[in-house]
């Protein structure tokens, strides 16, 4: 497991609030009986949602102008991460940050061993169903200033 210290960007602690309120309005749907409430919530929580991708990229790119490397688009996937253990004997819950093809980045509770495989489902906020898929923790960090970890995953085919 990698021990340096990452600074927290800007654009972390905004998603962690931009998270926040996507839940909340998530929440608010599965109480909400009234047809035409229940649609503005839903819009409002899609506009949350994408507008929180654009500006996120935007952002990273005004921070860290071509330092995006990625061969697969990310996308902020804001939502609930459950993962156990590729041996079974573990299993813990966190928040996704972002997604692509090829894998995620979560925020968890606790440090991840670099190469560990896991299985995940991850439901992004406005999903029906969870994406339920292994992984191999690629990066763990140690989130400066809070008891959590940025943990990066990369996803393994069905051959692995």
């Amino acid at each position: 497991m990698s021990t340096e210290t990452v600074v927290p960007r800007p654009t972390d602690l905004a998603f962690g609030l931009l998270q926040s309120i996507a839940e909340n309005l998530e929440s608010l749907l599965v109480q909400v009986e009234h047809e035409t409430v229940s649609k503005a919530l839903r819009e409002l929580l899609t506009d949350t949602l994408l507008q929180s991708d654009e500006l996120g990229t935007a952002l990273d790119e005004l921070q860290y102008p071509g330092v995006e490397h990625r061969s697969k688009v990310r996308i902020r996937a804001m939502g609930k991460a459950e993962l156990t253990a590729a041996a079974g004997d573990a299993s813990l819950q966190g928040r996704c940050l972002d997604i692509s093809l090829g894998g995620a980045c979560l925020i968890l509770d606790r440090p991840l061993e670099v190469g560990s495989r896991w299985h995940l489902n991850v439901r992004p906020l406005g999903a029906s169903s969870p994406l339920c898929i292994t992984g191999s923790v690629t990066w763990c960090h140690p989130q400066p200033n809070s008891p959590t970890y940025k943990v990066g995953f990369q996803f393994l085919g069905d051959e692995e």
